[in-house]
């Protein structure tokens, strides 16, 4: 059978319960400070993400733009050429 604890005056359990009570306030404290700095590094990186977005974006609308650009460049030539060996070929 378990033994009963030996007896605990009041004024030692009221000072545990304080020292107790004590540490959970600078365990609280930590906690919060640990949770604002946590908070503070995820606005940092939520903010670089939509700088980093919005440069991508403009550059793969730079990009777009200039591969469109050579795809009519190239239709270009190709018509270019292709009438050249159209007219190599016709001709007696």
């Amino acid at each position: 059978m378990a033994e009963h604890p030996e007896y605990v005056p009041y004024d030692l359990y009221r000072a545990d319960l304080a020292d107790f009570r004590a540490d959970m306030a600078r365990f609280r404290e930590e906690v919060r400070g640990s949770l604002g700095e946590m908070t503070l590094r995820l606005a940092q990186i939520e903010t670089r993400l939509a700088t980093s977005e919005a440069s991508t974006q403009t550059r793969l609308a730079q990009l777009e733009t200039r591969l469109i650009r050579w795809v009519f460049i190239s239709a270009g030539i190709g018509g270019l050429l292709g009438g050249l060996i159209a007219a190599v070929a016709k001709s007696p």
